[in-house]
Formats: structure tokens, sequence, C-alpha cells
């Protein structure tokens, strides 16, 4: 038999409900209500197709008295929660047509390198680092939600690599297998980084034989040019570990 729920909207709901993007951005305060409204639009996404949904912030505890809370409040304002459904030592909540949503935080190691999901949500995006990003959007086949509070550098990632930059499409050529380039800002006296994004980097400066590039890589390459001076984000900086004579 369907479900039929009457629930109140907001702007949020629907943005999120219609927007088309793979990857959305929600800005707001803490008390903005676009929390309310984002948990509101992955229960309707459970309840409409069998979803894995992962909720996410950077420290549990956090989450806990966060989306986690709203989550169960909603759940009981809709009064669809069972208390049978809910796995308390793992943190999932389990729908009647199979959806999961599962709640858990980024300093789990495991769980940024676990299974695929269908969607996801960052809970306060932007206290997590770009690679902690990466590695939980990499794993997600559908939408990925991002929420954030605007109080942090207009250098932070939010801003340079999803916001105003190509991440979509970087996500999307490395789910299909192909390789992507990316300029490092270091010397070229210094060895390209042994990763970045969870990929072995290969350092393309050697030949501009791209079809004799292993798979699976980042192929590196040196700024040049105007590039040393680059600071809007295309290139990158990643962490060089020395070791001294």
């Amino acid at each position: 038999m369907a479900m039929e729920l009457k629930i109140q909207t907001t702007k949020t709901f629907e943005n999120a409900y219609n927007c088309e993007k793979k990857i959305q951005l929600h800005q707001g305060s803490a008390r903005s209500g676009k929390s309310f409204a984002i948990i509101q639009y992955l229960i309707v996404m459970a309840l409409e197709s069998k979803q894995l949904i992962s909720i996410v912030r950077k420290t549990f505890p956090a989450l806990r008295t966060s989306a986690l809370r709203d989550f169960k409040d909603i759940m009981g304002d809709m009064q669809i929660w069972h208390d049978d459904y809910w796995m308390s030592t793992e943190h999932t909540y389990r729908f009647p047509n199979g959806s999961v949503i599962e709640f858990f935080s980024t300093d789990t190691a495991e769980k940024l390198k676990g299974l695929r999901r269908d969607i996801l949500w960052i809970d306060e995006a932007n206290e997590l680092s770009y690679e902690q990003y990466f590695q939980l959007a990499i794993r997600t086949t559908g939408n990925i939600i991002v929420s954030y509070n605007p109080s942090f550098s207009p250098k932070h990632w939010l801003l340079s690599e999803v916001a105003d930059g190509n991440d979509a499409d970087v996500l999307n050529a490395i789910q299909q297998g192909y390789n992507i380039a990316t300029v490092f800002g270091i010397k070229k006296t210094l060895p390209m980084p042994e990763s970045y994004l969870g990929r072995p980097v290969f350092n393309g400066d050697e030949s501009d034989l791209r079809f004799l590039d292993p798979k699976g890589v980042v192929v590196g390459l040196y700024a040049k040019g105007k590039a040393k001076k680059d600071t809007s984000g295309f290139v990158k900086y990643p962490t060089i570990m020395l070791q001294a004579a």
C-alpha cells in the first residue's frame, strides 16, 4: 500500500527536491532552517525508492545533537518513526522498503573509504578537509548535499573547489575510470606527491605522450609561468615530506 504523507516544506526543500545538479550547496546560519529542510528531503527520498543515504559530520557528538536529533524529531512528527527500525549500535535507520539512512563522523577513518552510497549529506562541511570530503564524494553515485555556515575564509576549499571549481566533473571522471590532471605548486627540484585524492600521482612533465600514462592515476604537472603565483585554487599545494640529510 502506498504511503501518503502531508508535510509542510520550505524553499530549501523545494530547491533540494528539484535540483538536477549532482552537487547541491546550502549556505545558512545555524538557525536558518536548512538542516530541517534537508532532513525532510532525505526522508522523502528514502520513502520514494530504495536508497542508501549517509549523513555525515566531523564529530559524532556534534552529529548526535544536531542532524540525528532532528531526524528523530521529524520522523516522530511525521508519525513514521519505529523503534524496531533503529539500530542504535550502527546508528542506522532501516525503512520498510529497504532504504537505509546512516549517521557517522569523519573521525571514523574506515567510514571515509567504506561502501558506496546513493546520496550523501555533509552537515557543516566547512569543518572537514577537502581530502575527507573527496573520499566521501567519490563513493557517492547520486546526489551530494553540502551544507555549511558561511563564516570561513574565502580561500576555503568549499569555494575554490566546489562552489567555483569543476569538482562535479572531476568526480564523474574518476568514477568513470578516467585519469585527471592536477597542477601542483611545488618546485621542479622536489618530487611529486606520492598520492592525491586517494590516487597515485604520475609525473606528467616527464613526457607529453598521455596515451602512455598508466590508468587510475592523477597526472601531476608542475606549475609554470603565471601559475606559480596562482591563488585561485587552480594550483594545488600538497604537503611534501622531506627527510633531513
